[in-house]
């Protein structure tokens, strides 16, 4: 005799378009998710930047960066890049700060990641503000990988191009005429 399971009940209940899952989302049919063939693994695509108390010292800023990132390594997840921007003026006072060390954080998770890690953002007292966006529903972490290297060889192969010295000689009379030429050349 077939016995029926809480999941054999729910999961057909789920799957129908418009239903509400507990966090207010609507799933409208589309998603993968039910669907998926076994063994396969997509994960989303997130970016994260958060504001670290500017009165923290370098050593306590790159602890903190560090226990974020490794909390993000522990559930299953893969840091693309980040960015430690240092410290940034607030566009407005937080928690009455008006400056913070700005952090971003480019990975890839599963969606339960993002939850635990703002609950971790937002018991630390040494975090201002943080941002969470989710970028891509199913993305591929090696790629990114790869994409972010290929970025950063570019960018070092690219040399910022210093401006020729002007010679001294030249008067202020000579560099006005230069100027009259320019724009009549158009």
């Amino acid at each position: 005799m077939f016995r029926y399971s809480v999941f054999t009940c729910i999961i057909p209940i789920l799957k129908r378009p418009g239903v509400r899952f507990s966090r207010g989302a609507v799933f409208d049919g589309t998603d993968d998710y039910f669907n998926s063939p076994k063994g396969e693994n997509f994960m989303r695509h997130y970016e994260i930047i958060y504001i670290i108390n500017p009165n923290e010292s370098d050593d306590e800023f790159n602890e903190i960066v560090e226990k974020f990132n490794t909390l993000i390594v522990n559930q299953k997840g893969i840091i693309i890049k980040t960015q430690k921007w240092g410290k940034q003026r607030l566009a407005y006072t937080v928690k009455k700060f008006n400056n913070g060390f700005y952090v971003l954080v480019d990975f890839c998770a599963n969606p339960g990641v993002t939850t635990e890690l703002e609950r971790n953002l937002n018991l630390d007292d040494r975090i201002i503000k943080y941002h969470t966006v989710k970028l891509a529903d199913k993305a591929d972490p090696q790629e990114l990988i790869e994409k972010e290297k290929d970025a950063q060889k570019e960018a070092a192969f690219v040399a910022p191009e210093e401006p020729a010295e002007a010679p001294a000689a030249m008067e202020e009379g000579e560099v006005a005429e230069t100027a009259e030429s320019e724009v009549e050349n158009g």
